[in-house]
């Protein structure tokens, strides 16, 4: 094995250059390279340039043509193109048949003006920053949504959300906790979700909290509902309690339809008091 050392050296290569052609570099104080099996190791202020990408690590290693490199502790990305900031303590790149792919592991957070995405594990398509998945202890805060989960996932103007205990339509003010949340994304806002197991949906307003529970629950921006279904629905507003097989929000008005076996019970003045 060969061993190079120097306060800078720089390489062109790392990651396929052949396939970007874009000429990618690597800094660092030491550098060992084998060119019969074309693994590198680098070590001491390593930092890899590429375009606008600049990422920085204690350690590095991987293979010259590309087909992997690890970087690993301390690591801090900059993505000026994209206005991200990723710090993480481990982060791989791998070349695919779809492309390349970018895993940070091990308190990965980043970072784009407002949002943010803190995981244990953060993977997403080199140069798509909108199309993730979050992995464990996933904590995000985007332009539409806020949500914590043990999964959070987006591809284009869909999301998904695994295990949440807590997520949050921006724009409307509704809350919930289910098992699984999908959606759509129009704009800043959600179009449209559907949240199945153990569902829990609350709305705020400056006058009182509704409350509603069931197997599963659609919400509808262009209806202005919340649909909630299951034996089990219930919906909680103030005073009283409504049950039955169908239960309907109107967010406006927070008027409640009941289909299929309603039951309401509420309280009379005098047990208010």
């Amino acid at each position: 094995m060969r061993k190079i050392i120097g306060a800078l050296l720089c390489l062109c290569l790392w990651t396929a250059v052949a396939a970007s052609q874009e000429t990618v570099t690597l800094n660092a104080e030491s550098l060992y390279y084998d060119p019969s099996t074309g693994q590198i190791k680098a070590s001491g202020s390593v930092v890899i340039r590429e375009a606008d990408v600049v990422i920085e690590a204690d350690e590095g290693e991987g293979r010259s043509d590309g087909s992997t490199f690890r970087l690993y502790g301390n690591v801090r990305g900059h993505f000026q193109k994209d206005g991200i900031d990723l710090v993480c303590d481990e982060l791989v790149v791998q070349q695919r048949e779809e492309g390349r792919i970018a895993t940070a592991k091990g308190n990965a957070k980043l970072l784009r003006g407002e949002e943010r995405i803190v995981a244990d594990e953060l993977e997403w398509p080199w140069g798509s920053p909108d199309n993730y998945v979050a992995r464990s202890n996933v904590d995000a805060v985007t332009s539409a949504y806020a949500v914590q989960a043990q999964e959070v996932g987006r591809r284009g103007g869909r999301f998904w959300a695994k295990d949440a205990k807590h997520f949050e339509d921006k724009a409307k003010g509704i809350t919930l906790s289910a098992r699984e949340i999908e959606g759509n994304i129009e704009g800043e806002e959600i179009k449209d979700l559907v949240a199945v197991g153990n569902v829990i949906a609350k709305q705020r307003t400056s006058q009182e909290e509704t409350t509603l529970s069931g197997n599963r629950a659609v919400y509808s921006k262009d209806r202005g509902t919340i649909t909630v279904t299951g034996k089990k629905a219930v919906v909680f507003q103030k005073d009283r309690t409504i049950r039955a097989d169908t239960l309907i929000l109107f967010l406006e008005s927070r008027r409640v339809e009941a289909h299929g076996s309603p039951q309401i019970e509420f309280l009379r003045e005098q047990e208010k008091k």
